[in-house]
């Protein structure tokens, strides 16, 4: 709380910590990425190579505070399965988490639009 939001040392973490050391090869890579602001540091290089790794990111944005940019470049393609916002009104956020839930640990197709933050 009050700090800077670092995505892409949040990636390269994940990246070395949990999918390098903890790794199974006949296991699928996913990665829920859940970010309420901007980020401060660089996300295309560390999401970039974590993707290229074999991992499949999903990138969700919650509150009016985080940044759309940085969702689409940190998620896997295609970018509208797997890029989600919520923005708190209207109950979105439980249609949002089922969205995720069934793209994520059900492998089905969702087709997620990214919301227009204005």
């Amino acid at each position: 709380m009050g700090g800077e939001t670092k995505i892409g040392n949040a990636l390269s973490k994940a990246q070395l910590e949990l999918f390098a050391q903890n790794s199974r090869n006949h296991v699928p890579k996913t990665l829920v990425l859940v970010s309420s602001g901007e980020s401060t540091d660089d996300v295309n290089f560390p999401s970039s190579d974590i993707r290229n790794s074999g991992v499949k990111i999903t990138a969700v944005g919650l509150g009016k505070f985080a940044r759309v940019s940085d969702l689409i470049n940190a998620a896997s393609e295609p970018k509208s399965e797997h890029v989600f916002t919520a923005f708190f009104e209207r109950n979105t956020l439980p249609r949002t988490i089922d969205g995720i839930i069934q793209a994520v640990c059900k492998g089905n197709q969702i087709f997620a639009r990214v919301s227009n933050r204005s």
